[in-house]
């Protein structure tokens, strides 16, 4: 009796099998690709499925979101009070800059989304107030002279909320086309901030609490307890 060959144990050519390796790695690759679109898409839901931010963040972007461009307007505000405020702010950086910088000389020739204007965002509440401002050309100012910057955006905050309560916070934060590169925050009746950050990007996490707290003037009134005889 002749013994009978099966198919799977005849002995393949060399070109058969080096078509039948291309397909066993064609699908182990195939494979793989599902599993990063897999891994993928399991990684965005747990993104999604993340707490959302806080109130106060929240508050803080709708803000920054007021002075990204200009819109024909300098100063903004939570009150009406507050937006005074920004305006005089503003006006007070554009005039100081001119006089004491000459980074942003040319500006005037590059595309900003300022349009060479300070634009400046104020959050008055009960506990202090907070400046948000776009400074045209931020990245034209350079370590120290960024510093300076700084020192005169915190002076010039001191000096428009000037003849408020003493113990008020104060916080500025400067804000280019895209990113926050500088930051003070401390005590109004202070020389200098207790915080001071100027980086590429800094971390704008201390300006937050300004916008967890209700504008000025809105806080409830505190209850008093009468007593009757």
């Amino acid at each position: 009796m002749m013994p009978v060959n099966h198919p799977e144990s005849v002995p393949t050519s060399p070109l058969e099998r080096a078509v039948r390796g291309a397909l066993i790695k064609l699908a182990v690759l195939a494979g793989l690709a599902v599993c990063a679109v897999i891994g993928l898409g399991v990684l965005a839901l747990v993104a999604r499925s993340g707490p959302p931010p806080g109130q106060e963040v929240t508050a803080f972007r709708a803000a920054d979101e007021r002075i990204v461009a200009w819109s024909g307007k300098a100063g903004f505000g939570n009150t009406p009070e507050a937006e005074a405020l920004a305006e005089e702010l503003s006006l007070r950086l554009q005039t100081l800059q001119k006089v004491a910088f000459t980074g942003g000389k040319d500006e005037g020739r590059r595309p900003s989304l300022s349009g060479g204007n300070f634009i400046t965002y104020c959050q008055l509440t009960d506990e202090g107030a907070c400046f948000l401002v776009h400074v045209p050309q931020l990245k034209s100012y350079k370590r120290e002279v960024r510093d300076a910057l700084i020192d005169l955006a915190w002076q010039s905050a001191r000096s428009v909320t000037d003849g408020r309560r003493s113990g008020d916070a104060l916080a500025v934060g400067l804000r280019g086309a895209v990113l926050y590169g500088g930051l003070a925050a401390g005590r109004a009746d202070a020389e200098r901030p207790a915080t001071l950050a100027n980086a590429a990007s800094v971390d704008t996490t201390p300006l937050h609490a300004f916008f967890a707290a209700p504008p000025r003037g809105t806080a409830a009134p505190a209850i008093t307890e009468v007593h009757r005889d």
